[in-house]
């Protein structure tokens, strides 16, 4: 993980299921079948993001970006 952090890489993974299930949800994703709902925000504002979680207030996934 070091050496991709030096070389700015991004890494995108999933926390649980199958690789087959991923796979079938990114088609239905770029068929338009269905779409993601993501919010995204910075990691500076984690501790906001971390405190909407804790409250309740979180209503999609959230992504968090370095830039």
């Amino acid at each position: 993980m070091k050496i991709g952090t030096r070389k700015r890489l991004s890494y995108i993974f999933s926390y649980g299921g199958q690789v087959r299930d991923l796979e079938e949800v990114l088609q239905l994703i770029a068929d338009g079948s269905i779409t993601p709902q993501v919010e995204t925000s910075k990691l500076a504002e984690f501790p906001r993001v971390l405190e909407s979680l804790v409250g309740g207030k979180v209503r999609a996934r959230v992504a968090l970006t370095h830039v």
